[in-house]
Parts: C-alpha cells; structure tokens; sequence
C-alpha cells in the first residue's frame, strides 16, 4: 500500500506540473491547441498575441480592429427590420465613415457611449438634422459602461494629438451601463485591468477562471471538456458540467407582442448577474457606495475635458422595457420602469452637486408618448436596439434639446 501511495503522489504531482507548465507556456503555443485549453490560457494567449476576431483589446478598453467587415443587425430596412448586415469600421476602429476626420480642424460633435451610440444610424441622423455641414464622429463601442469612456476620450486625443478639440460632447448614457460598469470595476480591482479579461455581457462574467496564477488540473478539464462537447457525448453526460439550470431569456430578455405584425425584443437592463445564479430579479443598484462609484466613474471622464472650448451633454437612453411601459402595461416592465425612476433622479441630483458644466438630456417622457402609437424598435424580436425610425426620432428630439 505504501509503494502504490507513493507511486500515486509522484504521477499526482508530475500530472499537476505538466498541466502548470501548459498553463504557463499557453502564450507561446499554437491558437489551435490553446483554444481548446481553459479559458485562462485563452486569455494569457490573447494577451500576448491577440487574436483573429475583430476586436483590437488595449488596456481597459477594447474597440474595432481598423478598416474591417462588422457584423450587425441594420436597422435601415423596413418595421421588420434589424436584418443582419454589415459594416466597415473607420481607420480608427470605429463606426463612421472612411477618413471622415481626415485633414479636419474642427470637430462639432463627438459621441461617447455603448452598441447604441456605436449604430451608423445614431450619427447619419444626427449628421442630417445638423444640415451635414457640421462633423458628428462617434466612439461609441458595445458592451462597454461609462467607466470605459475616459479611456476611450484619452485613446480619440492621444489620435489627433489633442489637436481636434470637438466643440460638444455627446455622452449617451443606456441604462445596462450600470452593470457593464459594475462588472468591469469588478475585475479592475483585481488588477485586471486589460480589456480581453472584460466579458462583454453578463454571461461570460467568470471571473474565477481567470483570476489565477496557477492550475489545479484546470488545462486537463479544459481538454477534457472540449472533447466531451466536439463528440457529443456532452447532452448524455450533461449533468456533469451543467448541473444548474437556468432559462436566461426568461429573466434579461424576452418578447412580447401587443399584435401579430410586431414583436419587441425586451431586455432587463437592470438584471445583475451577481444575483443570477440565486434567482433573484433585481438588485439594489442605487446603494450609497455603487452610487458614489458611478459618481466618480462620470466625474473622471469630465476631468477630461476642456469647459473653455467644448459644451458637454449628459444624454439618457431608456430601454424598450421602459419605452413601453405604458403600451403593454406588464408587470415584467412596470418595474424595470421604477428602477428608470431611480436612475433619473440619481442623475438630476448628481449633476446638480457637480461643478462642472454639464447639460443633463433626458427626454423618455417624449419617447413613451411616441412609443403609445408608434414602434421605435425592429419588430422581428431579433434586437433591442432602435430600429431606423427610433434612431431617427431619438436623433430628431436630442437635436431639439441641444440647439
């Protein structure tokens, strides 16, 4: 018995070195075995090498590698719109036309904010209702929450050089950037703080896979479970790796329809994943200390900026679910409503107790009244987003606020 204890501890520990040795060197190694590693490898390969997605990772933020195909739903179709399309990202990485800034000294409007200030359609309407004599360039990249806009308002002056000073600042505010944010201070404080740890959505928050230095069998069950899954043998044996079961759509997002032409794609925009796996429909997102986190997230971004040549504008961009609230008049959004309520009261005092000059915009009560009668979203129940028309009526009324 002694003999086998001991011949189990020398291939136990020569097992786990070998599997560390994997871990460390998984930067170095071949993308087609390190895909199939954990997602820890994955990162570290990243990391080092980047990747062949479209996404360019920096530290802190992420945006679009330059002059490249995006895919995306394109609302400019019809009311069942939001069929998927494409889009060549600028020189830059960003959503607007080629060289658009190229050789100009003057910039009338930049847009700072998530997927919905990064649709082409955001800025063409503005673009339009401004005559198209004044320039609107837009930074705008999904998934991404209002910590990130400092970094992504330092990356546009470290382009130009601080030489294209706009004369206005768009900051559009969606109402999930609260979590996107949450989650990304989350890993900040992990000091993890390059944009290829940050999960773009809720669900691929899995923080403990990558907050590790070391490997407890971890690169072995990665193998392991990438051959359960490419065999399928993974729905035989499920149980194993899946033992929680969770419906998603029913609890961030679902559809409804109040007739058979038209069907919404609602989102919780308030659903909190640390609360996900508890069932739990909403936290509180307005405690003391999460509302003095988005305080000094917001006041790091105004730092930024010259009050002397630019004008800054705050701008609130509810959901569907709030948008409808009194269309379909459903228990599911009536609360996503108050928790709107909270979020606008929270910014009206906030920007009141803040030095700086900033415009706060927020019109929902101008949207819910179109909302009654008119649909702002693609009825396909494909996308959350504006459909072309709530582009351009969100644009219409944000022109109206800012002239």
């Amino acid at each position: 018995m002694k003999k086998i204890f001991l011949n189990f501890l020398v291939l136990f520990f020569t097992l786990l070195i070998i599997d560390n040795l994997i871990l460390m060197s998984s930067s170095y190694l071949p993308w087609s075995l390190v895909q199939v590693l954990s997602q820890k490898s994955q990162t570290d390969y990243k990391i080092r090498n980047g990747d062949e997605s479209s996404i360019n990772y920096e530290e802190y933020i992420y945006t679009h590698k330059p002059n490249i195909k995006i895919p995306f739903f394109d609302p400019g179709h019809s009311l069942h719109d939001g069929e998927l399309s494409y889009h060549i990202t600028d020189e830059n990485g960003y959503k607007n036309p080629p060289n658009y800034l190229k050789n100009k000294e003057n910039l009338n409007y930049l847009l700072i904010g998530d997927s919905f200030t990064a649709y082409p359609n955001y800025s063409k309407y503005l673009r339009e209702f401004l005559d198209g004599e004044k320039l609107v360039y837009s930074i705008g990249v999904g998934g991404q929450g209002f910590i990130h806009w400092q970094y992504q308002l330092d990356r546009f002056f470290s382009l130009y050089e601080n030489k294209l000073q706009p004369k206005n600042i768009i900051l559009n505010f969606y109402e999930n950037d609260f979590d996107d944010s949450l989650r990304a201070e989350k890993y900040f404080k992990k000091k993890l703080t390059h944009s290829v740890y940050y999960p773009h959505n809720i669900y691929s928050d899995n923080l403990e896979k990558v907050d590790r230095n070391f490997s407890f069998f971890h690169e072995y069950y990665s193998i392991l479970r990438y051959i359960v899954i490419t065999t399928g043998i993974r729905e035989k044996i499920s149980f194993l790796f899946d033992r929680k079961k969770i419906n998603f759509n029913q609890k961030y997002s679902f559809t409804m329809s109040k007739s058979t032409d038209c069907k919404i794609r609602f989102e919780n925009p308030f659903f909190n994943n640390e609360k996900l796996f508890n069932n739990e429909k909403y936290s509180d997102y307005f405690t003391k200390e999460k509302k003095e986190f988005y305080k000094n997230s917001i006041v790091n971004v105004l730092k930024k900026i010259d009050y002397d040549k630019t004008k800054v504008y705050f701008v609130y961009i509810p959901s569907a679910s709030v948008i409808y609230s009194q269309k379909f008049q459903d228990p599911s959004l009536s609360e996503t409503f108050n928790q709107y309520k909270k979020a606008d009261n929270f910014f009206k005092s906030m920007f009141k107790e803040l030095d700086f000059n900033v415009k706060y915009i927020n019109f929902t009560d101008d949207l819910i009244k179109i909302g009654n009668t008119k649909y702002l979203h693609p009825c396909n129940g494909k996308d959350s987003h504006f459909s072309d028309t709530g582009f351009k009526t969100f644009a219409k009324l944000l022109i109206s606020k800012i002239s």
